[in-house]
């Protein structure tokens, strides 16, 4: 960049210089009127502009010289510039290979070789294969008694007859449904229109506690939950024997 600014200085005075000669050459014409006017003044403006090429090409070879002297910490500041954009290509190259957060499986992949991605547009979906929750869908009339690590038992139709053990981890603390939105304008009041109200559903997430591989899960299957409140009562032994007698039916349904 060095030599190419001392060549551009070295043409741009070499320009400077003709236009001066021509100048030179034409002040006397002009004085005795053997030229017109206009073309002396021709030469004077070619000659300021060559002069302020020069001022320029003399700037630039000035900010290249400066741009190599110039140190950071004892280092030549360009070298660190081009140590920087190495840096940064080479985070960008490991950008273009994505390893998973967790082991699980990888579904609804349909990407071909040569598919265009935006940033941030989800491609795959990644299932966790090691946390599974179910999320029951309780009345809110049946949480009055549900704790936080009560014991629970699960069926899932994907293994009919197969029951699993549970413990509630957490119950939201509400739903969207009757939820007002901020607007501005005057709320608008749903009429229910039924003389008894249903009573809304909460979800309740429970974790599984006897999860073996052999059982592959699925996302969003199918499953009954009944959640043990109390001990000793006969209603968990009737919950239990509904729970397996539903499981059963899953062979059929």
């Amino acid at each position: 960049e060095i030599r190419a600014a001392e060549a551009v200085v070295a043409q741009s005075k070499a320009d400077l210089l003709y236009a001066q000669r021509r100048f030179d050459d034409l002040l006397p014409l002009a004085k005795k009127q053997f030229i017109p006017q206009l073309q002396l003044d021709q030469a004077r403006d070619d000659l300021n502009a060559k002069r302020a090429l020069v001022h320029k090409a003399e700037a630039d070879l000035a900010r290249a010289r400066q741009a190599l002297e110039l140190r950071i910490d004892g280092d030549y500041a360009i070298i660190k510039e081009a140590e920087s954009d190495l840096a940064l290509a080479k985070y960008y190259l490991g950008q273009t290979t994505v390893y998973a957060p967790v082991d699980g499986y990888v579904t609804n992949l349909q990407l071909i070789l040569g598919s265009y991605i935006k940033v941030g547009e989800a491609v795959i979906t990644l299932v966790d294969a090691n946390n599974w929750w179910i999320i029951a869908n309780f009345q809110e009339n049946s949480l009055e008694r549900i704790r936080t690590g009560q014991p629970a038992e699960l069926s899932i139709a994907t293994y009919p007859g197969k029951i699993f053990k549970g413990k509630v981890e957490s119950i939201y603390w509400g739903v969207s449904t009757g939820q007002g939105i901020p607007s501005g304008d005057l709320p608008d009041v749903q009429n229910p229109g039924n003389w008894v109200r249903l009573a809304q559903r909460i979800p309740v997430r429970l974790r599984l506690e006897n999860l073996d591989s052999k059982y592959a899960l699925r996302i969003g299957g199918t499953v009954s939950v009944a959640v043990f409140t109390e001990k000793g009562i006969i209603l968990n032994n009737l919950a239990r024997l509904w729970l397996r007698i539903g499981s059963y039916v899953n062979y059929i349904y």
